[in-house]
């Protein structure tokens, strides 16, 4: 008679001491909804009416509403491809999802604010919209490297070989 060993997942317990949510999941909604407060920021900034927005109207930085776009945007992006990370595997195809989304959002973003007073349609905020976007995205692709602990294979252009720290161990070379 051959006995399987179940081994438990770490969970976190409610009052009662009963499993309620494992750190994946808790991990997932606690990304999840600082992704929604920060795109709900987000949208609630760019449609609100300059008037509304103490010291906005003039500024000593030069180009301030292109800056603040790249920002909002960089930090769209980096938390949405954060999230989606943890649901699909972080592939080309979840890559583009993610840019696509943000992209049609900005443009969708853009024209609404034609509609709000004292803003415009500026296709120079949507390109500094695109900007932010691909910053994120490219911050989130450096910091899962170094959270990973891969190095950087510049002739496949791929993640080739971990980095063993910890252990003594000859490094093994995958897919080179």
């Amino acid at each position: 008679m051959s006995v399987a060993l179940r081994i438990p997942t770490p969970t976190f317990s409610n009052q009662r001491g009963a499993p309620s949510m494992t750190r994946r999941q808790a991990s997932f909604a606690i990304s999840f909804v600082v992704l929604a407060v920060y795109w709900t920021l987000c949208f609630a900034l760019t449609h609100l009416p300059l008037s509304s927005l103490p010291g906005v109207k003039r500024s000593l930085i030069p180009y301030q509403d292109k800056v603040a776009h790249l920002v909002l945007y960089g930090g769209l992006a980096l938390l949405l491809a954060w999230v989606v990370s943890m649901v699909w595997r972080w592939n080309l195809f979840a890559r583009v999802a993610v840019f696509v989304s943000i992209a049609t959002y900005g443009m969708l973003d853009e024209w609404l604010q034609s509609f709000v007073p004292s803003r415009t349609m500026d296709v120079a905020d949507w390109v500094a919209d695109l900007a932010g976007l691909s910053l994120g995205l490219l911050c989130f692709e450096l910091l899962g490297r170094l959270a990973v602990g891969v190095q950087f294979n510049r002739r496949t252009s791929r993640a080739a070989r971990p980095v063993w720290v910890a252990s003594g161990e000859k490094q093994r070379e995958f897919g080179g």
